[in-house]
């Protein structure tokens, strides 16, 4: 580690175990080996001098990328294939890994969308049918660099409903019909619609 060496002074033959390095002596995306000595007192350790190293990282996460949705104006949910998408993101150690999720409640809790790389930056999805005319979709794009440090963007956009019907007509009609078997179920549910 190549610290001023007034730095270095700071902690030299003091009881200090717990050494703290201002920012400014540390830069971003460096690996720097940092190096502990102990020296015993002259009675029993004869001035004996120890010492231990670490190497560590010091990052940054990426930065300034774009998450998207194609089509952004709307689709409509069971139907339409949205293609999600994530780009531009500026990080020196290189992105490994991109994962898509979605929220359909403001960005409470977010499901995984499933895709069959992690080193892809595009996903396609049909996202599951809904209930209520239309709702707003959080599509969260989380990328990930190759020391392992991450972020993420964001993109909202409208999903409409298969059917015109009004979500509480189609569960009424559910209630109404008693359901033996997975076929009635799903024969009622499409009458419903």
């Amino acid at each position: 580690m190549n610290l001023a060496s007034d730095a270095a002074k700071t902690y030299a033959n003091t009881d200090v175990t717990r050494v703290h390095l201002d920012n400014n002596i540390l830069n971003p995306n460096n690996y720097y080996n940092i190096t502990f000595y102990v020296q015993g007192n002259e009675t029993f350790y004869n001035g004996m001098l120890g010492y231990t190293f670490n190497v560590i990282y010091i990052g940054i996460p990426p930065k300034g990328g774009l998450c998207k949705a194609d089509p952004m104006s709307r689709g409509v949910a069971g139907v339409t294939s949205f293609t999600m998408s994530t780009s531009s993101w500026n990080d020196p150690d290189g992105i490994q890994e991109y994962r898509f999720l979605y929220s359909i409640d403001g960005g409470n809790s977010y499901l995984p969308i499933e895709s069959e790389s992690l080193s892809k930056s595009t996903v396609k999805f049909i996202f599951p049918p809904i209930y209520q005319p239309e709702m707003t979709i959080t599509l969260q794009c989380n990328v990930k660099n190759l020391k392992g440090l991450s972020a993420s963007g964001y993109v909202t956009f409208p999903l409409l409903m298969k059917s015109t019907v009004s979500a509480g007509a189609v569960l009424d009609n559910i209630a109404k019909v008693p359901i033996t078997t997975e076929e009635a179920s799903i024969q009622t549910v499409h009458q419903a619609i």
